[in-house]
């Protein structure tokens, strides 16, 4: 299956660990039931670009008028540094390794299996609206890949389906049904080129639900935080009104990026409007501003009371000097995390690699013993000999071992794989698992990666 670009990023902890803790259940679940986890280039360089337009946008509050969207607030919220995000599109390709993610080219035009691709921009530019030309032109090279990796064939369960494309674009995923379902018989009813990822969560979780107990929990939490923040259009909207502001000269500076960066700021939004795009107004910016005001004179009237008392002469100046403890305190606090992600990284790859090496002797010594049991047994069943009466034991070591396995993949549905991947992921997670504890290095949230 191939993952989009807001999946991707948000598994590799970039938009929040609120949305990061249900991605990486998913991904480990998956990855235990020999799922094979891809995405395509032309997909990790939209997420290069997306974390590039984020560093630029944090170098200077002046390019911030022409970037929005969850990572570039969640860089805002919490600290990042250009630097920082830097760092993270460097070791991007290594983090997807961590994550067990394989990036694969796309395959090859064919002229049987080519598509109708203006109609399909055409369905997807009206149901999504997109507002780049480059990212419309991502998601239709995503929609024909994964039709020419299925061969145009039609796929009535997902565990036979070749290719999946999961996305978190609900337009997206309509206009790609729409459109197959007029193009090709017998699509109705069959597992669709492209699926939201909640509902592939959900299907998944269903088939396992012991294997991953807090998935729903989690999910139920990024759903939640996700509503709190204003919808892309509401978003969009006003930024173009405060920059509007801006421009006319009707708002100040200090009171755009107020209304730009704060957090009140962005809760007074959803206060006022519910969310809802067209509730917004001229003048609700005005009221917007005066609550992140009111707010911002809270925090600052909290943080000073304690000093107020014994430095009134120097009102002025100690409110300066808070200011710029709190820019220091949260360069150092960004610092402390961006050292300790490093750190989880090197941990998990490091673990995911000794996992992988546990698994594959584990499977060489397995298929070394069947074979040379196998071997004897027959032996012993054609009627040679060996020295000591050996044979017998050997042909019954290889009828048992036959049977166990058997059994245990018409039971169970396991097999040599399976086993093996599970045993990758436990010996990956208990050394992880061992080494942040010897180095006392924990995730934010307590939540263990994979």
């Amino acid at each position: 299956m191939f993952l989009d670009t807001p999946f991707v990023i948000q598994a590799l902890g970039l938009e929040g660990e609120s949305t990061q803790a249900p991605r990486l259940e998913l991904i480990r679940l998956l990855y235990q039931e020999n799922a094979n986890l891809r995405v395509f280039d032309h997909t990790l360089n939209e997420v290069r670009n997306v974390l590039s337009a984020g560093a630029h946008a944090l170098r200077k509050h002046e390019h911030l008028k022409h970037s929005y969207g969850p990572a570039v607030q969640h860089f805002i919220d919490t600290g990042y540094s250009a630097s920082d995000v830097e760092l993270a599109i460097a070791k991007l390709e290594k983090s997807l390794q961590g994550l067990h993610i394989e990036v694969v080219p796309r395959p090859r035009h064919l002229k049987p299996l080519t598509v109708d691709e203006r109609k399909l921009e055409d369905v997807l530019q009206e149901r999504v609206g997109y507002l780049r030309k480059d990212t419309l032109q991502h998601d239709l090279d995503s929609l024909t890949a994964i039709h020419r990796l299925r061969r145009g064939e039609v796929h009535l369960h997902i565990e036979s389906c070749k290719a999946i494309f999961i996305t978190t674009n609900h337009d997206m995923a309509l206009a790609s049904s729409e459109f197959f379902s007029q193009e090709y018989e017998g699509y109705q009813g069959s597992v669709p080129h492209c699926l939201l990822d909640h509902i592939f969560t959900t299907m998944v979780w269903l088939k396992k639900p012991l294997a991953a107990a807090d998935l729903p929990v989690k999910r139920m939490i990024a759903e939640c935080y996700a509503a709190m923040n204003p919808p892309d259009g509401l978003w969009r909207k006003y930024l173009t009104e405060i920059e509007r502001l801006r421009a006319k000269g009707d708002i100040s500076k200090e009171d755009y990026y107020l209304l730009r960066l704060s957090a009140p700021a962005r809760g007074a939004l959803m206060d006022v409007t519910l969310g809802e795009t067209d509730e917004f107004t001229e003048g609700t910016v005005r009221e917007i501003l005066e609550r992140a005001r009111g707010a911002a004179r809270a925090d600052a009237e909290a943080a000073l009371k304690g000093e107020m008392k014994a430095r009134i002469d120097a009102e002025h100046t100690a409110e300066l000097r808070v200011g710029e403890a709190r820019a220091e305190t949260q360069a150092a606090i960004a610092g402390f995390e961006a050292q300790r992600r490093a750190q989880e990284d090197r941990i998990r790859t490091l673990a995911t690699r000794a996992g992988r090496w546990v698994a594959l002797t584990v499977m060489a010594a397995g298929l070394v013993l069947l074979t040379v049991a196998t071997f004897l047994g027959l032996l012993g069943l054609f009627g040679s000999t060996l020295p000591g009466g050996l044979l017998l034991p050997f042909a019954v070591t290889a009828i048992v071992f036959g049977g166990v396995a058997g059994l245990a993949n018409t039971v169970c549905g396991a097999n040599l794989t399976s086993v093996t991947r599970r045993i990758e992921v436990v010996v990956s997670g208990w050394i992880e698992r061992t080494l942040k504890r010897f180095l006392g290095v924990f995730p934010a949230d307590g939540v263990s990666s994979l």
